[in-house]
């Protein structure tokens, strides 16, 4: 999503995935140093997948780097 060097977001900062049994995406913070958060502030647990929501917003390291999960 980033060309390198992006400050603040690491070359493997989360992981994605959809979940088909569940339709659902997770999202998962690799251990970055600068954090996974949802909207709320929240900061995400390494290691630890987490249900996105359609219409839910992450940041990866500030808000300045923020999305969305939308339906297609």
């Amino acid at each position: 999503l980033f060309a390198p060097p992006v400050t603040g977001i690491a070359p493997r900062h989360c992981v994605l995935r959809f979940d088909p049994a569940r339709s659902q995406v997770l999202i998962e913070d690799t251990g970055s140093e600068t954090g996974t958060f949802l909207a709320c502030g929240a900061r995400l647990d390494p290691g630890t997948p987490t249900p996105l929501p359609i219409g839910s917003r992450f940041s990866l390291g500030s808000p300045k780097q923020s999305f969305e999960i939308a339906d297609s």
